[in-house]
């Protein structure tokens, strides 16, 4: 600012609160709305660190994914899913979730790399029982096909 100017000097961190007209929020603010939405856990110091990009992108996917799976968008839900995995890939739930889809839409030998994965990540993983099942059923499947 210019000389004279009034300057606040702040030594905590400041949230920009993007749902209300970006208003500031310093830790008493965030006490509170952590209150306000039932979460136990208190303030930390860890809560308020800038998110990181990658954990930002990973988010907006996330939102996207969920979007394209309520609306029945096959072919934008699975484009999202590679970012997805591209991005982290040791999501497990997401490669099964993509296995089906190559399923779906007809591509076996990716739907099986997939499930294969997945075992790999998560060998006793809630799924387990499923990729499985559809590992024996895509190999024989696949091997009928070359025969």
């Amino acid at each position: 600012g210019s000389p004279g100017d009034p300057s606040v000097e702040r030594n905590e961190p400041t949230i920009v609160d993007p749902f209300h007209h970006g208003r500031l929020l310093d830790a008493d603010a965030l006490a509170t709305l952590l209150r306000c939405a039932n979460v136990r856990a208190p303030l930390s110091h860890e809560m308020l660190a800038p998110a990181r990009t990658r954990h930002i992108v990973a988010r907006m996917l996330m939102n996207l994914r969920g979007i394209y799976t309520s609306r029945g968008d096959g072919p934008r839900l699975l484009l999202t899913l590679d970012r997805l995995i591209d991005l982290l890939p040791d999501l497990s739930s997401e490669l099964i979730e993509r296995a089906k889809l190559y399923e779906k839409f007809g591509a076996p030998a990716a739907a099986l790399a997939d499930y294969e994965r997945y075992l790999g990540v998560e060998p006793d993983g809630a799924d387990r029982v499923l990729a499985t099942n559809a590992i024996a059923r895509l190999k024989q499947a696949l091997s009928a096909s070359r025969n």
